[in-house]
């Protein structure tokens, strides 16, 4: 409705308006690229190695499990609710439990790196000593994105701090502002 007075209201010239097909060239390349198999980006990609198929099957795997699990606690208890996903799904929808779960991850990997430096060079751990690094510094550099803006809530108190004359409370609040700048700082370097 409104299409047949925009041009007269001068925003669109009419030849603007008309709708044109595309191009032929544009529209075989957006056609060729299989949408569900063989292509990188395709729903199921090539398969180049046993490891890579067991990747790609991973997902749908632990869903049909997870699904089974579920079936069989509608069987036992005649219910699907469940208190405790109720819990997890709470817990996991605050950013700040997910940034403290992948602080445990991270910290946790820190610890493993620490252990296997005084573990024997045969030790089952050792050959997964690279991953366990690219996970902490990983999870490091995510958890960094998370802290966007979190010194905001700090500067008012810090204010209240110096008006008031806390020097231990102004104190902290100046270096954890500090700091939490400083990361942005690095992280914007680093990107």
């Amino acid at each position: 409705f409104w299409l047949k007075f925009v041009p007269f209201l001068g925003c669109l010239p009419p030849r603007a308006l008309r709708v044109r097909p595309l191009p032929m060239a544009v529209s075989k390349v957006l056609l060729t690229t299989p949408l569900l198999l063989g292509h990188n980006e395709a729903y199921l990609p090539p398969i180049q190695s046993l490891p890579h198929a067991s990747q790609v099957l991973a997902g749908p795997a632990l869903m049909c499990f997870v699904l089974g699990l579920q079936m069989l606690k509608k069987q036992l208890t005649n219910s699907h609710k469940s208190e405790l996903y109720q819990h997890i799904w709470k817990f996991i929808s605050k950013a700040e439990a997910r940034d403290k779960v992948g602080r445990i991850v991270q910290y946790f990997c820190r610890f493993l790196q620490g252990f296997l430096g005084h573990m024997a060079s045969d030790f089952w751990l050792q050959p997964w000593k690279p991953v366990i690094a690219e996970v902490q510094t990983t999870l490091a550099w995510a958890r960094r994105t998370h802290r966007w803006g979190k010194e905001l809530p700090h500067i008012p108190g810090l204010g209240q701090a110096i008006q008031a004359g806390d020097i231990l409370e102004a104190s902290q609040r100046a270096v954890l502002i500090t700091f939490l700048i400083q990361d942005h700082i690095y992280w914007n370097f680093k990107m």
